[in-house]
């Protein structure tokens, strides 16, 4: 019998999000694991936060859908996307039916990408962000749906990309955007400007990871930039990446890689504690 939801412990949801993410990739990725894989020795079970990173590379480029999971527990995915009408609604998918759950009020811009994160840091995705054309950023909670934060008119001309990491060293996550060609980190608790980068950037997807094996988190740019993720200097630019770019390990080696794409474009690989290109033969 399914526990009753005020039950339902954050290790249930954990578990069961890792179950229903396993199957979805067991088939849709099963070729990559194996071309990757081959010659190495059985690995331990992969994180909830490695399945989180292989489910979104192997999804589609809609930036303006994202999926999440409902947080007591109950049957079926909640889908969010971003209407032509400047609002976000949410539907809740089960076998054969569609039923909206919830929709923002009108929103200034219309939505240019959505994103489900975790913002307090306890290992559980817990807000909704939408980065909108007019520049502003907006922030729900994914309990009740309740609005947590609003950027204003005046923080912001453009908005290029964002992406959501934990850049310092407490337990909150960042917000960490490319606004007015500057890169900006927004304190996922306060939602108080962190950092504001020196030099300009022209990026229109990022990723934030540890891509070096120096236990730092850096900021990786589809230009072509890697940068450190606590002063902002460039690390590494010898390569331009493509349009999108996700981090995996390529290599086995236990570090994050970048994996690049575009239209037209074949996948490629780059191990930055390398410096160089891998090549698979």
């Amino acid at each position: 019998m399914r526990p009753c939801a005020d039950t339902v412990t954050p290790r249930d949801r954990t578990d069961r999000r890792r179950c229903r993410i396993l199957a979805t990739l067991t088939w849709t990725l099963l070729p990559l694991v194996l071309a990757v894989a081959t010659g190495a020795s059985a690995q331990p079970e992969l994180t909830y936060d490695e399945y989180l990173r292989l489910e979104r590379a192997a999804s589609g480029r809609l930036l303006q859908v994202t999926k999440f999971e409902p947080l007591e527990g109950e049957t079926g995915m909640l889908m969010a996307f971003g209407s032509n009408f400047n609002a976000v609604h949410i539907y809740r998918l089960t076998q054969g039916r569609t039923e909206e759950v919830w929709k923002s009020r009108p929103l200034d811009g219309f939505v240019q990408e959505l994103i489900v994160t975790d913002m307090d840091g306890d290992g559980l995705n817990d807000a909704l962000v939408s980065r909108n054309s007019s520049g502003r950023i907006y922030v729900w909670a994914l309990d009740g749906y309740r609005e947590l934060y609003e950027s204003l008119p005046s923080d912001y001309i453009n908005i290029t990309c964002f992406t959501a990491a934990n850049m310092d060293d407490d337990p909150a996550t960042e917000l960490v955007v490319l606004a007015n060609s500057l890169i900006h980190y927004i304190d996922g608790i306060t939602f108080n400007r962190q950092w504001t980068s020196l030099n300009n950037f022209e990026a229109t997807q990022m990723r934030c990871g540890d891509v070096d094996g120096d236990d730092r988190m850096e900021i990786v740019l589809n230009t072509g930039q890697v940068l450190d993720g606590l002063t902002g200097n460039i690390e590494w630019e010898d390569y331009r990446f493509g349009v999108w770019i996700e981090l995996l390990d390529m290599n086995g080696d236990g570090v994050l890689d970048v994996v690049t794409s575009g239209p037209g474009q074949p996948l490629r690989a780059f191990a930055v504690n390398f410096q160089s290109q891998i090549r698979f033969q």
